[in-house]
């Protein structure tokens, strides 16, 4: 059994493509920039509820009408759709399931939750009947459900079965990753912790009303809503399967699980006939296969006997479509707001405790270099945001590359050992391909680095997370609307991928009075002081924003649409 103190922090690169590139712990809510609106809240008496943008929550007009998010009308049913992966996922259930594969399963499959988002970026009501109503001091969210929501098994989804979800996410004996995102809720973390019987912050009011209650007041919970982990679960299921579960999973998402065959490396989803949308999903199947390498997947691609290639694509082979007149025109673009660096473990290795010689290793990164090796799937970035935060009011210089500097930074500090491991994933393409040009770039400023590539992602995140490597690689994909939550975990004290063990008091302070400031503009001016902080300290070598591309046979799926938070819409798409 895993630490429970400890939920396994999760790759953003495995949730996307499952190709486990590097520790990376990421709040898995939210989309969209900086700029997305949050739901109001009230400062004086009485309660508010937050006002719906997108108009009816009920298809009354057709297939699609109202639905919130990308368009979801003018569908042709039948079909299937197939999608190629790499490797299997971890698992189906939504507790559970964090890689690629999986998490493409719960999301827009298998599951659908209270809350997704609308084209804006803002949390809209799914399965829930409206946006809550939160009380003036912003603790207790009082949920209507919508009516007419069913499992695959035909039952009728009761608030009972959220608090049943989520009391699951938070028992200990699930070890579910996902348990420390929803801990601002009274009694979620001794439930998790220490063991404790139920969550008191969690109240079922009646069969379509749920009442929580949070710690302190928090910007982001309805975010945590939108999650396939916060999705109903049908307890009768769980527990006539057991650990089985995943593999008959029962969901209330517009596909239900009728096929998993580990040995032929497939799984069948049909089409949902109870999905609350009426007239959606418009395919009859989605089909996943897993087991294919890049180069077989874009052949298959090619042939037309795959539509979807959900591992994103490397450098390599995005340069071996775009040489291809039929798949140049397959190539699919997703912004997302992501970061990549280096961490530096100031505990471990004494040399990175002196500020002048961190701020050297980031003077020292040529990064324009590193972007040519990775191509377009990233771009040159020396800052610790991601670089497109729309509105977003940036004080924060981005590092640029300036060896003289980094050279007087170093002579100033009087470090005469530079030695250093920096361990890389051995199951990264990038990371195998960056590491050798920074120790090359850092040796030219007298940096003296040993790479260390004998361990698995898995095991780098066991390494790192005991306190036992000197320098390793993250790579964040912000999928929250706020940076709060990359600040959460990394910058924080106590965060809990801050396995750097940096802490700042002030930080620590701008970043909770963030976390209760409902005004967009005053809660980024709040995270850009932090920002210019954790910059001038240098805390991590700031090398790139990433990007994300993937091949679509976007002549034979229509209305493909795809998230940073949920991956693609299947519940929309049709066949041409």
């Amino acid at each position: 059994m895993t630490d429970p103190r400890r939920p396994r922090p999760i790759t953003r690169r495995e949730l996307l493509g499952g190709a486990g590139t590097g520790i990376l712990a990421i709040y898995l809510v939210g989309c969209g920039g900086s700029s997305s609106s949050l739901p109001p809240t009230t400062s004086g008496g009485g309660t508010t509820a937050a006002p719906s943008t997108t108009g009816s929550t009920t298809a009354t007009d057709g297939p699609g009408v109202g639905m919130p998010g990308p368009p979801a009308t003018g569908g042709t049913p039948g079909g299937k759709i197939v999608v190629a992966f790499a490797a299997e996922g971890n698992s189906n259930d939504p507790a559970v399931g964090y890689s690629g594969t999986s998490w493409d399963s719960i999301c827009n499959v298998t599951f659908a939750p209270l809350y997704t988002y609308g084209e804006d970026g803002s949390p809209q009501p799914h399965c829930a009947a409206d946006l809550p109503t939160i009380s003036a001091d912003g603790l207790v969210y009082t949920i209507p459900l919508r009516e007419g929501v069913t499992f695959h098994n035909g039952r009728a989804v009761v608030a009972a079965d959220y608090a049943y979800a989520w009391d699951r996410v938070l028992d200990p004996a699930t070890e579910s990753w996902a348990a420390s995102y929803i801990y601002t809720i009274v009694g979620a973390q001794d439930r998790f912790e220490q063991g404790a019987i139920g969550v008191p912050g969690i109240r079922v009011v009646d069969d379509l009303t749920l009442e929580v209650t949070l710690i302190q007041p928090d910007v982001t919970f309805l975010y945590a809503l939108t999650q396939p982990f916060m999705a109903p679960v049908p307890k009768e299921d769980v527990d006539k399967w057991g650990a089985d579960f995943q593999g008959h999973v029962v969901g209330n998402g517009p596909f239900k699980l009728t096929t998993y065959d580990p040995g032929a490396q497939t799984m069948l989803f049909d089409r949902h006939t109870g999905y609350h949308w009426p007239g959606l999903p418009y395919v009859d199947q989605i089909e996943f296969r897993w087991g294919l390498d890049p180069g077989v997947q874009i052949l298959e691609l090619e042939k037309g006997e795959v539509q979807v290639l959900y591992d994103g694509l490397d450098a390599q082979n995005l340069a071996k479509m775009r040489a291809n007149d039929t798949l140049k025109d397959f190539i699919y673009e997703e912004a997302l707001f992501s970061n990549r660096w280096v961490n530096l473990n100031q505990k471990l290795q004494p040399l990175f405790a002196d500020q002048r010689v961190r701020l050297a290793l980031n003077y020292a990164t040529d990064r324009d270099q590193l972007s040519r090796i990775t191509g377009d799937t990233a771009t040159t970035f020396g800052a610790p945001f991601p670089e497109d935060l729309p509105g977003f009011p940036r004080t924060f210089e981005p590092y640029g590359f300036d060896l003289a500097k980094a050279q007087a930074l170093l002579a100033e500090a009087g470090a005469t050992d530079l030695a250093f491991d920096l361990w890389i994933s051995s199951d990264s393409e990038d990371e195998t391909k960056l590491g050798p040009i920074l120790q090359q770039q850092w040796a030219a400023a007298g940096f003296d680095v040993k790479l260390r590539s004998e361990a698995s992602a898995d095991a780098l995140f066991t390494l790192t997370s005991d306190g036992k490597c000197e320098a390793w690689f993250s790579l964040y994909y912000a999928v929250y609307p706020t940076m709060i939550d990359l600040i959460s975990q990394y910058y924080e004290t106590g965060g809990s991928s801050n396995y750097t063990e940096y802490t700042n008091a002030e930080v620590d302070r701008l970043t909770a009075e963030a976390r209760q400031t409902p005004d967009q503009i005053e809660r980024d001016t709040l995270l850009a002081k932090v920002e210019q902080i954790v910059g001038d300290d240098a805390v991590h070598v700031y090398l790139q924003t990433a990007n994300w591309l993937m091949g679509v046979d976007l002549a034979r799926i229509q209305n493909y649409h795809y998230s940073g938070v949920y991956g693609a819409y299947y519940d929309r798409a049709w066949i041409a």
